[in-house]
């Protein structure tokens, strides 16, 4: 007796690009489609475009590298993953060191670059630029043969600023992802100047005998960041 056609859909994973084909598949957008006998034999092949790489097959039941062939026996959905070869990921995008002393280098702020591809990512030697450069230092573990797929180093950074004024620059990361081929990670910086408080506000001696001495308290407090200085005189 006759029997329903069974559909086979195949859905395009992955930030990659690539081509689905088989035998009687329709593709729109990420999605292909078939309508098949019951038994039939289908090859499914994907094929990656320049800069992208095929990966996975999912839910197939017979894969092999490229190629995943199915024997129709009722509905069924499989998956094909596409990654970029090279692609690069920086987080975060911007460090703000707030509230430094004046001329004291801040605590470290760090970066993370991570290879989100699937062939090795090539780095070359970050650089400060930008308006105040000589503010800005860093240090890193990126190493000079490159990162693995998924794997991660550290840049580190550290600013002294030598007034109050805020200082900018900018952190270039260069890698040979082709799209995103310098990443810049934007860098600000302001030292805070002291404030001086005191307490109380007025010292009150009232009468005084001649000779005999009178002791009163001022207290003065530094409730900024940079550290004050008093030249202390006489009264």
């Amino acid at each position: 007796g006759e029997t329903r056609p069974y559909v086979l859909t195949v859905t395009r994973l992955g930030d990659g690009k690539g081509t689905i084909s088989g035998p009687e598949l329709t593709c729109v957008g990420k999605v292909c489609t078939g309508d098949y006998a019951s038994y039939d034999v289908i090859t499914i092949t994907a094929t990656a475009q320049s800069g992208s790489a095929f990966t996975e097959w999912g839910n197939c039941p017979a894969p092999s590298a490229n190629t995943c062939t199915i024997t129709v026996t009722d509905d069924i959905d499989i998956t094909a993953t596409f990654l970029p070869e090279y692609k690069i990921s920086v987080n975060p995008k911007s460090l703000n060191f707030k509230n430094l002393k004046q001329g004291v280098e801040s605590s470290p702020l760090s970066v993370t670059v991570k290879n989100i591809g699937v062939a090795d990512l090539l780095l070359f030697a970050p650089i400060i630029a930008g308006n105040n450069p000589t503010v800005f230092g860093q240090t890193n573990d990126c190493p000079s043969t490159g990162l693995a797929a998924m794997e991660t180093c550290t840049i580190t950074v550290t600013a002294t600023s030598p007034d109050y004024d805020q200082k900018t620059a900018e952190l270039q990361i260069s890698s040979n992802d082709p799209k995103n081929a310098t990443v810049i990670v934007k860098l600000k910086a302001k030292a805070k100047p002291p404030k001086i408080s005191k307490k109380p506000g007025a010292l009150n001696f009232g009468k005084v005998a001649i000779g005999s001495p009178s002791i009163k308290t001022l207290t003065l407090t530094n409730k900024g960041v940079t550290d004050l200085q008093i030249p202390f005189g006489g009264v």
